[in-house]
């Protein structure tokens, strides 16, 4: 238990030792734990990693099926995510750590923040530009380390990759010895029905060596309003929202922008398209690799339901025909986008709703597709008898607008964009059915699978198992361990020291913390608004309650946006290394006064001479450790006008007050735009949680004592993940 409860935690190559008084606390349940030990068995388990593109988390029927809005709509149909949903534990609310492609699977593969990858845009995955900058981006990406790479090289995997790669190309190489290939295949030589390994490799190649290598003769020239699908190369008929739309047939397709956008009905049959080439190049790797007798990983990476967002005939027909009755969300209407860091998109079919749902049906029949191939996999897990010995994840790199918001795509901090499935399976050690409400990161992923398979030694990472949320060990012992931060920034170095945008020219973080969301540039003076949303009474992120609304906010409001740039700034902290990859300001070409400070000058809303960061504070779901529950919270005070405040005393209230101890900041002054931290410990039964009757008094010098309501399960569901497997709604 001392181990579990006490040992330091290595973020961002820095150290962090729990609170000395909450381990002098603890030492005495240290005998006789009933906790579940950290070592899985000693036989080497396998690993199928299968993610899609763009598929944002709601886009699965299970969860379809538990959300008041679908209730009557056109559902997707994904009979076999369904099924592996019911036999995983399931993350509700997982966030990626970046709303676009590259950077987003730079982090599942190495669980590492943005900044400590490089990998900030799509591009500098490519050599020729994370070269230029050597300090800022080259080093960084040279110093990736992924999980394949890991199991290659500790623990002699064998290790394969097909479908889209998006990252840089040295992770196809062992860390140690870059002679020798960590992935050792990543392609299917179609008419020889034998693995390759194509350096070059890309899902267009991947795609036109598929199709050059059938015997039927397929269809190239036009017909009518076709257009060609650069990606494929064939004919597809668009609907409303192709940017081709109404234009002569053959009309050769803009590049960026708007003016890019391909949706509609392919003229491939489904046995020709990238979803059904993946799945087979896949499914022979999956022959060949368990034949061999040896622990393999196997990452199977569709790019569906990813653009160019054309479905083949038998998907899409199905559901052209149920289109009037897809739910379109109420932020499809942008007037609340005036209150609003981003823009609706340029094109105004994106904003109506009858072209939005044409839009639907392609993206809905592209997972279905999807989710076809993903039960051929696991149904050829089970004909080998590998289910139980095979840790499962299915997951994708960020989500899709799909007209939320007025918008198409990713690259934004909205739910629908930054929100996305994981699902993790591995029978009799990992619940079945179980869902987990409490937000999670995509960061974590990589501990989770370095944890799971025995080398928890070999993690070098800045993120934390999973496994916490797993086996409800998590006691939040350290510091606060359930909240998100994402991070976002679209700069490209330009050879000369610079990069190519202005320091918080977009929003670049987003931290989630319970219901809680907010969305903040790491510029001080940036003049984007800053955005918070409560997303139990505003699911569809509406109602900025900052931005315009900041100057007049409540108190309430005020505490909290306090409260979460607090819990950033914590974080960011924790992920700043010895490098100072948060604090120096060269990480950002020399712009600003490093992130960390930015983020603490930070302030568009009203000033207080008090705030806390909780009027009711939500006791999380506690750990079972020895014989009894333990659970610690944060509660955070502060002050940002002018002056001291004087805190007289913070105190407990309540007939179960014996059974809380407060610790950190219990009296004391507080300086203008500072803040401190009270450690609220629970320590008691299951039976003594549940019912807790407990507050905390505050007496200062600003006027009236402040009372905070303490609740746990008899007033609220945050004990009870399982029973709130969606948590709020989209």
């Amino acid at each position: 238990v001392s181990a579990l409860l006490f040992a330091p935690v290595v973020r961002g190559s820095q150290v962090y030792s729990p609170d000395e008084g909450f381990k002098t606390e603890m030492a005495s349940l240290r005998a006789g734990s009933n906790s579940k030990s950290n070592e899985i068995n000693e036989e080497k388990l396998n690993v199928l990693f299968i993610m899609t593109d763009q598929q944002r988390f709601d886009m699965i029927g299970a969860v379809q099926n538990q959300m008041a809005q679908y209730t009557g709509k056109t559902k997707v149909y994904t009979p076999n995510l369904d099924k592996l949903m019911n036999e995983s534990t399931s993350f509700m609310r997982h966030y990626t750590q970046n709303p676009s492609c590259a950077p987003a699977r730079s982090t599942l593969a190495t669980g590492c923040t943005i900044e400590r990858t490089g990998i900030q845009t799509n591009e500098i995955i490519n050599e020729k530009l994370y070269s230029l900058d050597r300090h800022l981006f080259g080093e960084k990406v040279r110093g990736m380390r992924s999980f394949e790479q890991i199991l290659s090289e500790e623990q002699n995997y064998n290790c394969e990759y097909y479908g889209k790669w998006h990252r840089p190309k040295t992770l196809y190489y062992q860390s140690r010895n870059t002679t020798h290939r960590a992935i050792q295949y990543n392609s299917f030589d179609f008419r020889t029905n034998v693995p390759t390994f194509d350096i070059y490799m890309s899902e267009v190649t991947a795609l036109a060596a598929c199709l050059d290598a059938s015997k039927e003769k397929l269809r190239k020239d036009i017909v009518g309003i076709e257009q060609v699908n650069s990606f494929s190369g064939y004919p597809y008929t668009p609907t409303t929202t192709d940017s081709r739309y109404g234009y002569p047939g053959g009309t050769e397709v803009k590049r960026g922008g708007d003016d890019n956008v391909v949706v509609g009905r392919d003229s491939l049959q489904k046995e020709f398209t990238s979803t059904h080439c993946i799945a087979v190049s896949a499914i022979n790797a999956m022959d060949r690799l368990i034949s061999e007798n040896k622990p393999w990983s196997l990452v199977v990476s569709f790019n569906s339901p990813h653009p160019p967002m054309v479905s083949t005939g038998e998907y899409f027909d199905k559901y052209w025909d149920l289109r009037n009755d897809f739910f379109v969300p109420p932020s499809i209407d942008t007037t609340h986008m005036k209150n609003s860091a981003y823009k609706q998109a340029k094109n105004p079919k994106i904003q109506d709703v009858d072209s939005v749902k044409e839009w639907m049906v392609s993206y809905y029949a592209l997972v279905e597709e999807v989710d076809h191939h993903v039960g051929q996999l696991l149904d050829k897990l089970d004909e080998a008898g590998q289910t139980k010995n095979t840790l499962v994840i299915f997951t994708s790199d960020h989500g899709e607008s799909l007209g939320s918001h007025g918008r198409r795509g990713k690259g934004t901090f909205y739910e629908e964009s930054i929100r996305i499935p994981l699902m993790i399976r591995l029978p009799d050690k990992i619940p079945q059915g179980k869902a987990i409400d409490t937000p999670t990161a995509s960061i974590d992923v990589f501990s989770t699978i370095l944890d799971y398979t025995g080398n928890k030694i070999n993690d070098r990472s800045d993120g934390m198992s999973l496994r916490r949320f797993i086996d409800d060990n998590n006691s939040n012992n350290a510091y606060d361990n359930e909240f998100v931060v994402s991070e976002m920034d679209n700069r490209n170095p330009t050879g000369d020291g610079r990069l190519t945008d202005k320091l918080g020219s977009k929003p670049n973080f987003m931290v989630v913390k319970n219901n809680w969301k907010l969305m903040i540039p790491k510029s001080a003076s940036s003049n984007k608004r800053d955005q918070m949303y409560n997303i139990a009474i505003d699911p569809f992120e509406m109602n900025n309650l900052l931005g315009h609304n900041g100057a007049s906010a409540s108190k309430e409001n005020v505490g909290k946006a306090e409260h979460l740039k607090v819990l950033l700034h914590e974080w960011l902290e924790r992920m700043n290394g010895n490098k100072g990859l948060y604090s120096n300001p060269v990480f950002n070409a020399g712009e600003g006064h490093g992130d960390i400070a930015e983020v603490e000058s930070r302030r568009t809303w009203r000033r207080l001479p008090i705030w806390v960061s909780d009027m009711i504070l939500p006791m999380g779901k506690p750990a079972h450790v020895g014989s009894l529950y333990v659970r610690n919270e944060y509660l955070y005070i502060g002050r940002t006008t002018h002056g001291n405040l004087s805190v007289n005393s913070i105190v407990l209230e309540g007939t179960d007050s014996h059974l809380i101890k407060l610790s950190g900041f219990l009296a004391g002054s507080i300086k203008t735009e500072t803040h401190k931290r009270v450690i609220v410990t629970f320590q008691g039964s299951h039976d003594d949680f549940a019912t807790l009757d407990a507050r905390i008094r505050v007496s200062h010098s600003e006027g009236k004592d402040i009372i905070i309501e303490l609740h746990t399960c008899h007033n609220s569901r945050s004990c009870h993940d399982e029973d709130d497997p969606v948590g709020v709604s989209l």
